[in-house]
This record gives structure tokens, C-alpha cells and sequence, in this order.
């Protein structure tokens, strides 16, 4: 776990409308900054007292330990607030090393801040501008590691929806080339013919075009009426060549009686 995952817990744990947080928080600006706190939330409803609360992240044991070596730095900006907190993963600070008042927030892989030990109240002091100003400088700018989370949970649901949309399209097109195999593994039952390898597709295509358009399936027996209708034209055809020849011989006849 980062620090940046821890901030990130507290900026939703003290949330809007209740909270205001602020992230590195000097005691001052300028020249008049000596010391600064991870975090500074001011609670903003009267009915809580509208206290003043203070944080230090620590996230290995090593850097607790150092803050423990020295914990009057924290004063700097301690002495302003109500209540001053420690957040760390759970199992990096030992209840019994925290100094008297001090808090302690645990933060589970999830996110969740679970109050672990509780800050006693302190007797703060009054602020003057040069921490006022230090409070405003850090007012409306965004964590880094927040904008850094933003970025890459929009770039992952991106990601998800392209491939969601990348699978539903390879299955589209799998399930069509399995058709259209289906189709020509059916033709190539029925005629012998292997349309996919056969090269002259032209000649498909004209046979196709010419049995579509004498209307042999126009109807169940299409090509049996055109049998017929072939048939009946020949009929006609051979009584008219009948006809025309003995028209022929009669003509002939007269001729040479004449």
C-alpha cells in the first residue's frame, strides 16, 4: 500500500458536505514554513464543534519508527488542531507506541479507514494567518495520486468495454464464418461443386444469374413448367414446319399441272 492509496482513503472518509482535507500542509508559507502534515481536515457542521483534525501517513514500520524517534516535530503544525491521527496499514503501528492523544486510523487493502485507537482531545492553539494562508494554498488543488487513480479506473473501463466489444464482434464474425462454411459444405453435398476453391467465380455467378432469370424456382415445379413450356413451343414449332412444307408440295403440284 502507498501513501497514495492512503490519501486517497482519506479523502473519502472525510468527504463533503461534513469535511474539508487538505494534502501537505505546511505551518506556514514561505519563509514562515518549517514543518508540514500530511493531511489537515476541518470538520464543517457546528454540532461537531467544528474541529480541526491533523494526519501523518506512514506506511512501512521503519517510517513510524522514525517518526516515534522524534514525534515533537509533529508539533509544528499539531498544536492547531483538536485531534492529530496517525494512518497506516494495519499492523505497521503498535497501539502501545503512540504517544499520549495521538490516533490511530487503519487502512485495509480495500481502502476502508477503521478508527483503531481513538485521539484524545488536545488543547490547540489559536492559528494565525501565516497557517490560515498555508491551509488556502493547499484549498481546491488536486492529489496527484488521486488524478494518476482517476486516469488509469477510466483507461481500465475503457479497456474492458473495447474488449467486450472486441469479443461480441470475433463471436459475430465466428459464428457467420461457421455459416457460411455450414452453407458450402451443404452445396458441395448436394452438386459436387466446391465453391470455395473453385477459381472461375465468373461462371458461377453467370449460371446463377441465368437460372435466377428463366424463373426455374420461381414456384415448386418451375423447372418442370419450363420442360413444358419448351415442349409446347417445340410442338407448335414442328406443326409449323409441317405446315409450311406442305404448303410446299401443293404449290409444287400446281406448277406442273400447269
Amino acid at each position: 500500500m502507498t501513501s497514495g492509496d492512503i490519501r486517497s482513503a482519506l479523502r473519502a472518509r472525510f468527504a463533503a458536505p461534513e469535511w474539508a482535507i487538505f494534502f501537505e500542509v505546511g505551518d506556514g508559507t514561505g519563509a514562515n514554513q518549517h514543518r508540514w502534515a500530511d493531511a489537515v481536515a476541518m470538520n464543517l457542521w457546528p454540532s461537531r464543534g467544528l474541529a480541526l483534525h491533523g494526519f501523518e501517513i506512514k506506511v512501512s514500520r521503519s517510517d513510524w519508527r522514525t517518526e516515534l524517534k522524534n514525534p515533537a516535530k509533529a508539533e509544528s503544525v499539531a498544536q492547531y488542531c483538536d485531534y492529530w491521527w496517525i494512518v497506516a496499514p494495519a499492523g505497521i503501528v503498535p497501539h502501545e507506541d503512540l504517544p499520549e492523544t495521538w490516533g490511530l486510523y487503519e487502512v485495509n487493502e480495500a481502502g476502508k479507514i477503521t478508527q483503531a485507537v481513538a485521539a484524545g482531545k488536545r488543547q490547540s492553539q489559536p492559528f494565525g494567518r501565516p497557517f490560515l494562508a498555508a491551509l488556502l494554498r493547499r484549498a481546491g488543488q488536486v492529489d496527484a495520486d488521486d488524478i494518476h487513480k482517476a486516469v488509469m479506473a477510466q483507461t481500465e473501463k475503457i479497456r474492458e468495454q473495447f474488449e467486450k466489444s472486441y469479443k461480441r464482434d470475433l463471436e459475430a464474425s465466428t459464428e457467420h464464418y461457421r455459416d457460411v462454411q455450414a452453407r458450402l459444405t451443404e452445396i458441395k453435398s448436394s452438386t459436387g461443386i466446391d465453391l470455395l476453391h473453385w477459381a472461375p467465380t465468373e461462371e458461377i455467378a453467370a449460371a446463377v444469374k441465368f437460372v435466377l432469370t428463366v424463373g426455374a424456382f420461381d414456384s415448386y415445379c418451375g423447372v418442370d413448367r419450363i420442360r413444358r413450356s419448351l415442349q409446347h413451343a417445340l410442338e407448335k414449332l414442328d406443326r409449323a414446319v409441317e405446315e409450311a412444307q406442305a404448303q410446299r408440295a401443293t404449290v409444287g403440284v400446281a406448277e406442273v399441272g400447269a
